[in-house]
């Protein structure tokens, strides 16, 4: 059977190698087997293993070409190949069992390529940003005062000029009644001095 399996040089070789190596051992042979594995329940595997064990799971098919996904990845990325990570991630979210995501063993660069290129549409995105317009220096921009202000300004300004028209009444009251005052100071100094003669 193994014998006629094809009619490569590669093919007699394994059978003769073997039948060398293992066709002539007469104590029983234990296979360790992954437990996803295939065609391992094949008459040839069940003449000369006597002991077959479940090991660990193989990557399947799904999880090889996610992981090949992944190989296709260039070394230095641009924007350009960002079709091929999305192709990588792709493929990877196509693997449906954790035990399977375990055995890509080059998901790390999968995560680094996909940062990569979060920063370089970043980067492209701050560099097409259109410049922001330039404001004019505030001395050239003409000032407008609220409405609530010029109204403050107008009833300070009121409130200032009647104080001064209150100041200039008190003034002005002051300097009659000390204008009225002085001449009845005078008679009275000049009554004075006449009494201060006549006793003389």
């Amino acid at each position: 059977f193994i014998w006629n399996a094809a009619d490569l040089p590669n093919n007699i070789y394994y059978g003769a190698n073997f039948i060398n190596y293992i066709g002539h051992i007469e104590h029983p042979i234990v296979m360790v087997r992954p437990v996803n594995g295939q065609y391992y329940d094949s008459f040839i595997l069940d003449q000369y293993f006597s002991v077959v064990i479940d090991g660990a799971a193989a990557a399947d098919e799904v999880t090889l070409a996610a992981i090949a996904a992944i190989n296709r990845l260039p070394e230095n990325l641009t924007l350009a190949d960002k079709h091929l990570v999305v192709a990588a991630r792709e493929a990877y979210n196509r693997i449906s069992t954790m035990e399977q995501r375990a055995l890509v063993s080059n998901y790390d660069i999968l995560e680094q390529a996909e940062k990569r290129i979060a920063d370089l549409e970043f980067l492209e995105m701050q560099n097409n940003q259109p410049e922001p317009p330039v404001e004019a220096p505030l001395a050239a921009i003409p000032f407008q005062f609220p409405l609530y202000a010029k109204i403050l300004v107008a009833i300070a300004a009121t409130l200032v000029l009647i104080r001064v028209v209150i100041a200039a009444v008190n003034l002005t009251r002051k300097q009659k009644k000390k204008a009225d005052d002085a001449p009845e100071l005078d008679a009275e100094t000049q009554e004075k001095t006449e009494n201060d003669s006549e006793d003389a």
